[in-house]
């Protein structure tokens, strides 16, 4: 995941002209995702392992939206 091409989220990069059609990144009690021709995609992680999505988005969102969303659901539903 973190390879010479790759670039910071909402950060830009040498590959920012592009779109991004596979993406994968964890965060805080989830992850966000992406598969072309598929929408962004905020996942929460539940205690067992198991993922749960949350929200669907059609562009890309910010990365403190989704981990925003992601904690206040993990704190409410398992308090963790």
């Amino acid at each position: 995941l973190n390879t010479a091409f790759s670039e910071a989220y909402d950060l830009g990069g040498p590959l920012q002209e592009y779109e991004q059609v596979y993406y994968l990144k964890r965060i805080s009690k989830g992850w966000v995702y992406r598969g072309f021709p598929g929408k962004w995609q905020a996942y929460l992680e539940r205690p067992d392992g198991s993922v749960e999505l949350l929200e669907e988005y059609d562009a890309k969102p910010s990365l403190r939206t989704v981990s925003d969303i992601v904690r206040k659901t993990s704190l409410d539903r398992y308090g963790l």
